[in-house]
């Protein structure tokens, strides 16, 4: 389907009248009668633009109206918040096991010195350090995970921004807004596209 620009429907509309009263006064042969033809009203008058004219904002409505980058970006925040809970959950189990580990180490230093057994102690320190391996690398998993989806969610807001630019840069062009970029920027901050 060809669209057209409303300039372009008119000039159309006037070389049909022209064509009409060419027709008229040839078959009536009365140029009174050809010059009604010439001079009759547009279609619509007033809807004129409702009927023949192109909404220029409608790429920016179908941009808006797709929420499927919206959902993308939802689920990339989501994603982020649950690993950072669980980030926030080992860091003090982490915090806990390095404060045993350093008691204890005083611990086998204090033992050494009056020359008793370190069996025991050094067992312990061994097994915290176990958990404490295990629990870093899970807390270093939930951290990339956390900055992986960061990475996402500033890339689809540049993206975002970057597409409204494109949609501002043709509507003043058209027209169609003369907002400046950051008074027209701000109805649309709530949205991702």
């Amino acid at each position: 389907m060809k669209l057209y620009t409303e300039d372009q429907i008119k000039e159309l509309l006037e070389i049909q009248r022209g064509n009409c009263r060419a027709a008229v006064l040839n078959e009536t042969m009365d140029i009174m009668v050809a010059e009604y033809a010439l001079n009759a009203p547009l279609p619509f008058e007033d809807q004129f633009e409702q009927n023949y004219g192109i909404d220029v904002e409608q790429l920016l409505k179908e941009d808006i109206a797709d929420k499927s980058l919206q959902e993308n970006f939802d689920h990339f925040k989501r994603n982020k918040e649950s690993a950072k809970i669980k980030y926030n959950e080992c860091v003090p189990v982490l915090n806990s096991i390095i404060s045993k580990i350093v008691n204890l180490k005083e611990l086998i230093v204090s033992l050494s010195m009056e020359g008793l057994s370190t069996k025991e102690v050094v067992k312990e320190v061994v097994k915290l350090d176990s958990e404490f391996t295990k629990l870093s690398e899970e807390a270093s998993k939930y951290r990339s995970e956390m900055d992986s989806q960061d990475v996402l969610i500033k890339n689809y807001i540049d993206w975002t921004e970057r597409k409204m630019f494109m949609h501002w840069s043709y509507l003043r062009l058209l027209m169609a807004t003369n907002e400046p970029w950051l008074e027209w920027k701000q109805k649309y901050d709530k949205y991702i596209m």
